[in-house]
């Protein structure tokens, strides 16, 4: 039946074993040098924390405003951080890696689900590595 999806199982420990092997690298290359690189707090890195910080102030607002006008989902996501832990680089920081390395676990997900037919399962995981 066309548009219908079979829930597919992990393979066993091949596949366990390249996903989270890939998380790991991600999350090394994306935390190594995270307090050198770059040297100072980045422009953008700080429009988007002062939005932040808006926010949790009281004032929503659908676009960021020290950003041009642009989408405030991330200023919304990083305000959530700045409200579990205290504002600061390291949990700005922090934050943009958390959620970079669960989106390649996402984008491995979603890939499975609708590649997996067509393609192998070290194929999506490719896919996800790369496009996470």
């Amino acid at each position: 039946m066309a548009g219908t999806f079979k829930k597919q199982k992990f393979s066993g420990w091949p596949e366990i074993v390249a996903f989270c092997v890939i998380l790991l690298l991600a999350l090394l290359f994306r935390t190594y040098g995270l307090d050198k690189v770059p040297p100072a707090f980045f422009g953008d890195e700080a429009n988007i924390a002062l939005d932040s910080q808006s926010i949790l102030q009281g004032n929503f607002s659908l676009i960021t405003p020290h950003e041009g006008g642009e989408g405030s989902l991330w200023a919304y996501l990083l305000a959530l951080t700045f409200a579990v832990f205290k504002p600061s680089i390291a949990s700005a920081r922090g934050a943009a890696v958390a959620f970079s390395v669960a989106g390649i676990g996402v984008v491995f997900a979603l890939a499975r689900l609708l590649l997996l037919p067509q393609l192998g399962r070290f194929q999506v995981l490719a896919v996800a590595t790369l496009t996470g």
